[in-house]
């Protein structure tokens, strides 16, 4: 054996040894490092709070990770007061605003680009798809979310998978949120008094709505000191003047555009259809009311549905009142007749008749010069009808039977008697045969709407 034969087997040999004893100290050699796996656990949107959790199987500081929702962004330490280096299976809570209805909620392992797929954790959207209103695209180019998925609801969300699996099918949803609905509840026109009620399951604030009344338009945070943050079944009773006889009361969510059928959320209109006075087609183009309809009566009016109905039908009236329609002027000279609604409730005249001089027109074939054909209490409306210039009958009519006295509810005549539906006239009490107003005219009506005859003419 020569020396070099010496040399290499005292290596191997060696070599050897030194392999023996290394397998020997296998079971005290240090584990492979693990891998932290921060995901969102949890978002509830009615206590503005975020959990995040920790699935991986090593320990995390999170501090200087960032949420972003609705491209709004927050470093987590500022969300939090708690410690922020998360063990494995370790959450921690976080403060922070998130909007009631929709938004985008995604988590960044910094702030070194948030368009970056590199750099999002987590991602979740619910209410609706956000598009480039969220980091919705983010979370698709990196796999984590599809394209238009929105987890539906907005109260609160949480996520159940194993920190591997990701999309909108591992979110469940406690389900909506309550929403508010608030509506005219009653109008009063003679303490000017309009009743709110929120109809709905979720508390609201309302001092951004506003009445309109005729065209007038008036916020109600200016209407009353009085807390304007209406909880379900709650009413508020707010002084807004409004017309004795007739309006509309439209209610709106804000101010501006008020032809707009979007903001408007409740309507009424009582005594007459004020038509374009008021704002009954936004009413109809929303489907809440039918055109030509009012609510008739002195009132107080009082809705009557269950915050889901709408329409006429849904208002009941305290007083239901009466009508009473009266001649009011007759003038020969320039072919006109004025009547006036003495009553306490409306009365739509246009199917009424004339008879003057056995000549019969129907009220809605003639033409008005001023006034229209639904007499609100107190209204008058004046018309042409030609009337004889010397002498002459003129007979109101509620239909055309001309010779009952039940269908005739006026009569006077001038100029001589024995004209015309006199005797009509007679039969009902309202006028004496061979009475006649003696002048040349015009004639006016000095009675207060319950008194008749020729004394009540001048």
């Amino acid at each position: 054996m020569n020396f070099k034969t010496i040399i290499f087997k005292s290596i191997f040999f060696a070599s050897l040894l030194l392999g023996i004893a290394s397998c020997g100290d296998d079971d005290e050699s240090p584990s492979v490092t693990g891998e932290a796996n921060v995901r969102l656990l949890a978002v509830d949107v009615e206590s503005n709070e975020i959990i995040i959790k920790n699935f991986g199987d090593a320990s995390i500081d999170v501090s200087g990770f960032y949420i972003c929702n609705l491209k709004s962004y927050a470093q987590l330490n500022t969300l939090t007061t708690e410690d922020l280096t998360l063990d494995p299976d370790e959450t921690v809570s976080l403060d922070r605003t998130l909007d009631v209805n929709a938004s985008d909620v995604a988590l960044y392992f910094n702030n070194d680009g948030f368009a970056s797929a590199d750099n999002l954790a987590d991602f979740m959207q619910y209410g609706a798809d956000l598009g480039a209103n969220g980091r919705i695209d983010v979370a698709v180019t990196k796999g984590i979310w599809t394209a238009g998925d929105f987890v539906e609801g907005n109260v609160e969300f949480d996520y159940t998978g194993n920190g591997s699996e990701n999309g909108v099918s591992l979110w469940n949803t406690a389900g909506e949120r309550g929403s508010s609905n608030v509506r005219i509840a009653s109008v009063d026109p003679s303490t000017d008094g309009i009743t709110l009620k929120n109809f709905g399951t979720a508390s609201t604030d309302i001092s951004a709505y506003q009445f309109c009344a005729r065209k007038s338009y008036t916020a109600l945070s200016s209407l009353t000191s009085e807390d304007l943050n209406l909880d379900p079944d709650e009413e508020i009773t707010i002084t807004f003047s409004i017309n004795d006889h007739s309006s509309d009361v439209g209610l709106y969510s804000t101010g501006g555009d008020f032809t707009n059928a979007d903001v408007m959320l409740d309507f009424i209109q009582y005594g007459d259809d004020i038509g374009v006075d008021g704002r009954v087609n936004v009413a109809v183009t929303k489907g809440i009311w039918s055109e030509g309809d009012y609510i008739n009566g002195v009132g107080p009016y009082d809705y009557s549905g269950n915050g889901e109905e709408n329409g006429l039908a849904n208002w009941d009236v305290t007083e239901q009142g009466e009508a009473n329609v009266r001649l009011f002027t007759v003038n020969p000279a320039s072919d006109e007749v004025t009547l006036k609604n003495f009553g306490n409730a409306s009365k739509d005249i246009s199917s009424y008749w004339f008879c003057i001089r056995f000549s019969y027109n129907e009220v809605s074939t003639l033409s008005a010069t001023s006034g229209n054909f639904i007499l609100a209490p107190n209204e008058e409306i004046t018309i042409s009808v030609t009337v004889d210039d010397t002498s002459s009958d003129v007979g109101f009519y509620n239909t055309n039977s001309f010779a009952s006295a039940s269908a005739m509810d006026d009569f006077m005549q001038f100029g001589g008697s024995g004209i015309g539906r006199e005797t009509v006239a007679d039969t009902k009490g309202i006028w004496s045969a061979g009475d006649f107003v003696d002048s040349s005219g015009p004639f006016s009506y000095t009675g207060d709407g319950t008194t008749n005859g020729v004394s009540t003419w001048q």
